[in-house]
């Protein structure tokens, strides 16, 4: 427990000082611009609270993604990765309470997408089943520490880390959900983005914001908490597995 409080202390005077890892705040106004003008100026209003969701989730996965692999690429950047991989504290627990760091802070989107919204096109986002979209908001912090974990493990192999933040970012933009729905992309799509715990949780976001009832919540609630447990499972194992292999074989410097 005292390692996690480090890590997420480190973390959170390392956002506090980079203007990197804050250009996802930056950029959500313009996505909200984006995203709900577009849907308003094809005569589709009533979208607008669907929009405003499909910039949120974009502005959280980006997040994600660019400061996770920071966790690494940073590390290697200022020399101290050997020296944090070669400390008793354990390596995973250190990116993982660096990671959920990440997940809490992008958090913030939430409030400033909506109030972008509001303040651009002059209406407040409605959240018609608070309780379904508390746990849906819950689950999918979850969801983001797990992929950083899985992130921050890829990048100790990555020798260029813009590509890989590339290859995670876009992509996913379509797999998970968060421009359009998962059940309208192509059949032979849908299984793969099942494997994306944003498909489950951007569906189940989508049922908090629709008036009507709710319909197989379970299942998405279910679904999002296995694929993110998997996701934590896969990059935990991963990253320790290839430090315990660097530290072998010397190579923590090459990793």
């Amino acid at each position: 427990m005292r390692t996690l409080r480090a890590a997420a202390r480190l973390q959170w005077w390392s956002m506090r000082g980079g203007l990197d890892d804050r250009q996802s705040f930056v950029l959500a106004p313009l996505f909200v611009l984006l995203f709900v003008g577009v849907v308003r100026a094809r005569g589709h209003a009533e979208l607008t609270a669907q929009a405003a969701l499909g910039a949120m989730l974009v502005c959280l996965w980006n997040l994600c993604v660019q400061i996770s692999g920071g966790v690494v690429a940073n590390e290697r950047r200022f020399g101290t990765f050997e020296l944090t991989a070669a400390a008793p504290a354990s390596f995973p627990t250190v990116v993982m309470g660096r990671v959920t760091t990440i997940a809490a802070v992008a958090l913030l989107v939430v409030p400033e997408v909506w109030l972008a919204t509001l303040l651009f096109f002059g209406e407040a986002v409605e959240v018609p089943h608070p309780g379904l979209f508390l746990i849906g908001i819950v689950l999918i912090t979850f969801g983001m520490a797990a992929a950083g974990t899985l992130i921050a493990a890829l990048f100790v192999l990555a020798r260029n880390v813009v590509y890989l933040q590339v290859a995670f970012t876009y992509p996913f933009f379509i797999l998970g959900g968060l421009v359009v729905p998962v059940s309208l992309l192509p059949e032979w799509v849908q299984p793969i983005s099942r494997l994306v715990f944003l498909s489950w949780g951007s569906d189940l976001l989508r049922a908090a914001l629709d008036p009507a009832a709710p319909r197989q919540v379970e299942l998405q609630i279910l679904g999002l908490f296995a694929v993110s447990a998997l996701t934590f499972a896969a990059g935990r194992m991963l990253l320790t597995r290839l430090v315990d292999r660097a530290r072998r074989h010397g190579t923590l410097g090459r990793a």
